[in-house]
């Protein structure tokens, strides 16, 4: 009886290991669902990049975004506000933590002010993209202006406070670069659909 069952495991152990096989071959020629841009649409990413002040901030962004329809400008600058809203969250964010952390008031303070003009900045790009997609364009540019000032407000924060010798610590300061490219790029963006 044992001899029987051991016959049948080694079947049933052949059968399955084929039957992995013919799966793991079958997936293998599947795509995946999420699919990078084609050859065609990057190339046109590119060009549209190549207009702005920051092509490859632009770049970066647009071609990350898999979750776009189509690429005209309201299409791609709702994606640029949407980075630019990440990388302001994400200065805002780290400007918290450090300010919680620092023992310095006066780098305390500033890194109070920053965080808070930092968060303002994120809910502005919010504003604006809620407009694009209520095809308010005029008003989403001026919402994407009213963030873009809020990060350069964080710098002026601290060169008010140069006289401590004070400096934008590097975690907060690479967001803001990121933030204020994505502006940049933005900005000749909405030039282009708001002549």
């Amino acid at each position: 009886m044992a001899q029987f069952s051991l016959s049948h495991l080694s079947h049933f152990t052949l059968l399955l290991a084929f039957l992995l096989i013919t799966l793991l071959n079958h997936l293998s020629f599947i795509k995946p669902a999420v699919a990078s841009p084609s050859t065609n649409e990057t190339e046109q990413i590119q060009t549209i990049c190549s207009k702005t002040l920051e092509p490859y901030e632009c770049f970066d962004c647009l071609s990350a975004d898999t979750s776009r329809d189509s690429n005209d400008f309201s299409e791609l600058i709702h994606s640029l506000l949407y980075c630019m809203y990440s990388e302001a969250n994400y200065a805002h964010v780290n400007a918290d933590l450090l300010s919680q952390n620092v023992s310095d008031p006066s780098l305390k303070n500033a890194l109070t002010h920053c965080s808070s003009l930092l968060f303002d900045a994120a809910n502005h790009a919010v504003d604006a993209m809620i407009s694009m997609e209520s095809h308010k364009n005029l008003q989403a540019w001026n919402y994407s202006k009213t963030a873009g000032r809020s990060v350069f407000e964080c710098v002026k924060v601290f060169l008010v406070e140069s006289s401590n010798n004070l400096t934008i610590p590097s975690l907060v300061l690479g967001n803001m670069i990121h933030a204020k490219r994505l502006y940049d790029s933005m900005h000749v963006l909405f030039q282009l659909i708001l002549r």
